[in-house]
C-alpha cells in the first residue's frame, strides 16, 4: 500500500494518496477529512469534486453557533456526519486541518476536536494488497463528560449525474465502534 501527501488537488489543498496499484482515494487535509476522489487509478472519480457546485450556506443561527465568519459548505465527496439530524449543530464546518497517522494498509484521518458538539471525529482507510477493495471505518467520540445520544452517519456525494452503490459485508454490517 503507497501512502503520499500532495500539494494541493483541485481547490481542497493538501491531499492524501492511498493506493495500491489498482485503486485510489484521495483524502483531505487541509478540511475535512473527505474522501474526495475515489476509483481506479486513471480512471474515472466517482465522488463529486467540484467544490463551486454547491454555494456556502451561512446564517445568524449558524454562525451564533459556530462563530462569527463560519459557513457550512458541501466540499462533495464522502464525510462523516452525525446523527439525529439538526441544525446547526451537524452541519459542522469541516474546515480544520487534518492529522493523519500512516498504517500498514492505509492510514487514519481525525479531524480538529468539534467544542461546540463535543465530539471527535475520525475515518480510516484501509486497502486491499492486491485487489479493488476498500474499508472505510467512520468513528465519532464524544470528549465531554457529560453521556451524548448520537450515531454515526456518514453522506458520500457523487459526481454530477452518478449513483453509488457502496455494498457491505457481513462483517461490516455487524462490528459497530462504540467510543466513549
Amino acid at each position: 500500500i503507497n501512502v503520499k501527501e500532495i500539494e494541493s488537488y483541485k481547490d481542497y489543498g493538501r491531499c492524501v494518496v492511498i493506493s495500491n496499484g489498482l485503486i485510489e482515494a484521495y483524502v483531505t487535509v487541509d478540511l475535512g477529512p473527505r474522501i474526495i476522489r475515489f476509483g481506479f487509478i486513471g480512471g474515472q472519480n466517482i465522488m463529486c469534486d467540484n467544490r463551486k457546485a454547491f454555494t456556502p450556506q451561512t446564517n445568524k443561527v449558524y454562525t451564533d453557533y459556530y462563530g462569527e465568519g463560519k459557513k457550512w459548505e458541501n466540499f462533495g465527496g464522502h464525510r462523516i456526519w452525525l446523527t439525529t439530524e439538526s441544525f446547526p449543530e451537524t452541519y459542522t464546518p469541516d474546515d480544520q486541518k487534518v492529522e493523519y497517522t500512516v498504517t500498514e494498509f492505509g492510514a487514519i484521518f481525525e479531524a480538529a476536536d468539534d467544542l461546540q458538539n463535543g465530539v471527535k471525529k475520525s475515518l480510516e482507510i484501509k486497502m486491499d494488497c492486491d485487489d479493488a477493495n476498500m474499508q472505510i471505518t467512520n468513528r465519532i467520540k464524544n470528549i465531554t463528560e457529560k453521556e451524548k445520544e448520537f450515531s454515526v452517519w456518514c453522506i458520500s456525494v457523487s459526481r454530477d449525474g452518478g449513483t453509488l452503490v457502496i455494498p457491505m459485508n457481513a462483517i461490516l454490517n455487524r462490528h459497530i465502534d462504540i467510543m466513549t
